[in-house]
């Protein structure tokens, strides 16, 4: 019996990911892992990032289940490196009175054990910020 290609439908894709993109997303889900991301992904997607009135980068964005309301982390798809939030997005449009009150919250977190998301949203925000989990 001959290998043959699969027919061609709406769920099949034709190409593969172009040369440009060097790190694949098996690749880049790993990474998140080993520098201690665990939390459950709410998505993952190859996009063209950049804040104005800079150089757009493809990059694959992962957003944590924990809280997809924070940027998604940024993985420059070329270099597998993370691609800072304020470069790689616009700033948010919230007010200053509402950035406080969110910084209040992580930087005044519920007693330990009492919350086990404020783990996955500290874990998830310094992966974004240093690049690694810090426990």
């Amino acid at each position: 019996m001959a290998d043959e290609p699969p027919d061609h439908d709406s769920s099949t894709i034709d190409h593969a990911l172009p040369a440009s993109i060097k790190l694949d997303l098996p690749e880049a889900i790993a990474y998140l892992r080993h520098v201690g991301l665990k939390d459950r992904l709410f998505f993952v997607k190859l996009v063209i990032v950049g804040a104005a009135n800079t150089q757009p980068l493809a990059a694959w964005t992962i957003a944590s289940l924990a809280d997809p309301g924070l940027f998604p982390i940024a993985l420059d798809a070329q270099t597998g490196k993370i691609i800072p939030w304020v470069r790689a997005y616009n700033p948010p449009p919230f007010t200053d009175k509402q950035m406080h009150d969110a910084w209040e919250q992580v930087l005044h977190p519920p007693k330990p054990g009492s919350n086990n998301a404020q783990q996955h949203l500290e874990c998830f925000m310094s992966v974004q910020e240093f690049g690694f989990c810090v426990n």
